[in-house]
């Protein structure tokens, strides 16, 4: 028989007396240090993949609780970033707040955060040193020096004055968008991103499909996409992989209201829609985890995951749009 227990918390989540008051924000970039790393680590993984030079145009999906990884991303040379969110969940308080402690690590040439402080996160790096031969001393003096620094800072002010849909600051020598709701082709031009990247987000995203056909459509011929995924159930089940026992009214229950219910597409679902699109896949890391619920266990929904699927429950993917 079903065990609903573990359905009861999350049900109770979405009585409307406690909603609100049990929501948080989306986690994540609420650290200078997490930022910094996650930033850093895509662009390590990418140089190694032949990325001749740093991304001038950059966009993020899901940027969520700040855009702290964007602003990473210009103060290592980026002129234009765009932020693609859901909601508007970033807060200006703490984007300068973050901002400013960027600056400070940069200025450090402060190694990377590694495995022991952020054992969770991926890409997975040979080395967490400060990439020097990518970000050369001289070159970031003329990143961080004052005016510039000063400029970015300026636009993140700014940024609050602007609610709505697309928050734009410039001219140069940055450009910050923050566009909520992010879904629509016409957000961003088309062939004009350098480099894309998510964290943790694609396994929210209610239409992968689509959103790889987007994704693909922005990016400029050669430019990179960069990407970590999460397959685990987000502690939603006991184990992690249990989701894909559930039938779909029992996920609904679970789930509820969140604005950032994960899809339960499995890594294959993720490689096949990009594949399809156009994109490479030149690179990648899956994460395996033998201790969740076998073949037997599954939902009928789901007996279509490969066996490689069941024992994925992530994977960093970096592809590539060709150039002809």
């Amino acid at each position: 028989m079903f065990n609903y227990k573990p359905l009861i918390k999350p049900i109770l989540n979405n009585l409307p007396f406690l909603y609100d008051w049990l929501r948080i924000g989306t986690g994540g970039t609420i650290s200078a240090r997490y930022c910094y790393s996650i930033w850093l680590r895509h662009l390590v993984a990418a140089r190694e993949q032949g990325l001749a030079e740093i991304p001038r145009v950059v966009a993020e999906l899901g940027p969520g609780d700040s855009i702290g990884v964007g602003l990473a991303a210009l103060l290592t040379g980026a002129s234009e970033y765009y932020a693609l969110d859901l909601k508007e969940y970033a807060d200006t308080n703490r984007n300068l707040k973050i901002f400013d402690e960027l600056v400070v690590l940069f200025l450090r040439h402060e190694p990377i955060p590694d495995d022991k402080e952020l054992d969770f996160v991926r890409p997975k790096l040979d080395s967490y040193d400060f990439p020097d031969s990518i970000l050369p001393e001289e070159y970031m003096e003329k990143m961080l020096n004052k005016e510039r620094v000063k400029a970015i800072r300026h636009r993140i002010e700014n940024m609050s004055e602007q609610v709505g849909a697309n928050i734009t600051i410039n001219p140069a020598p940055c450009g910050i968008k923050y566009i909520v709701p992010w879904d629509g082709e016409d957000k961003i031009k088309e062939n004009s991103v350098d480099f894309f990247l998510s964290q943790a987000v694609m396994e929210h995203v209610k239409n992968p499909n689509h959103c790889y056909e987007i994704i693909y459509k922005w990016l400029k011929p050669g430019a990179y996409l960069s990407q970590d995924v999460d397959f685990r159930s987000h502690n939603m089940t006991w184990r992690w992989n249990a989701h894909w026992r559930l039938n779909a009214f029992a996920w609904r229950l679970l789930t509820g209201r969140k604005d950032w219910v994960i899809n339960r597409e499995p890594y294959s679902r993720h490689l096949e829609p990009m594949k399809n699109t156009g994109l490479v896949l030149i690179a990648g890391q899956k994460t395996k985890d033998k201790n969740g619920i076998k073949r037997e266990e599954l939902n009928e929904d789901f007996v279509y995951l490969s066996d490689e699927d069941l024992v994925t429950s992530g994977a960093y993917m970096l592809a590539r749009k060709p150039i002809n």
